[in-house]
């Protein structure tokens, strides 16, 4: 795809897993598909009809892999969990940019999360927000593949609109509102991330 060139998928589509996306170039990065366009079913409210359309990448260099979900809901959640089910391996990952800034009314549902295996997971959401972004019962629903680090760092969550919370924890969990923004790097075997603050990683 030529820079600044606009796509748009068909509805409900996603890239089998021998088929990086042809039309994204990601320099020596392939890049797939998960799901596009998803529909919500009939009656869903306003809020899951459009995010569920949210575009969900999943990015590799060499054994660095990376899922972006963008505003997904579960409902896109499960589809990309029916259409890799033959091969759920492959939804395994090292870094996930968790759902719809880590809320857990609309996704980060425990199988997609079981499914995807983390090491480390992001949660990207301004501070304050109303919507209690992200969510503490999203970020504590992350499976044990996330308890990766050698030492304890601190994490900024937040609950409904009762305010936010600052805590310890051993967890490779990630939120904008403390680390600011965050970088990851990849030399396409283990990767590196870094955090705008530095009390946030």
């Amino acid at each position: 795809m030529d820079k600044g060139q606009a796509t748009s998928p068909p509805a409900a589509s996603f890239d089998p897993v021998g088929s990086p996306n042809g039309l994204m170039g990601c320099g020596p990065a392939d890049v797939w598909i998960l799901a596009a366009n998803v529909p919500a079913p009939s009656g869903a409210a306003s809020n899951f009809v459009k995010n569920s359309l949210s575009i969900v990448l999943r990015v590799a260099l060499g054994d660095f892999e990376a899922i972006l979900t963008g505003d997904g809901t579960e409902f896109t959640e499960n589809a990309i969990l029916a259409n890799y089910a033959a091969q759920p391996s492959f939804l395994e990952v090292d870094v996930l940019k968790l759902g719809h800034h880590g809320s857990r009314t609309t996704s980060n549902r425990r199988a997609w999360l079981e499914a995807v295996k983390p090491r480390a997971a992001i949660a990207s959401a301004g501070m304050p927000n109303s919507h209690g972004h992200p969510s503490v019962d999203a970020l504590f629903l992350l499976p044990a593949s996330t308890q990766n680090l050698s030492t304890k760092h601190k994490l900024r969550w937040c609950v409904g609109k009762d305010g936010c919370g600052t805590s310890q924890v051993d967890e490779a969990v990630y939120s904008t509102p403390f680390a600011g923004d965050l970088k990851v790097a990849s030399d396409g075997t283990d990767f590196d991330l870094t955090c705008e603050k530095s009390a946030g990683c």
